[in-house]
């Protein structure tokens, strides 16, 4: 497992989610 891309994709959750909660 590369924990390099998990940390990624997490991050880019993260963010997704940030930007739909600053959206409302």
């Amino acid at each position: 497992m590369n924990y390099n891309f998990i940390y990624v994709i997490i991050s880019a959750m993260l963010i997704f989610a940030a930007a739909i909660m600053g959206n409302e």
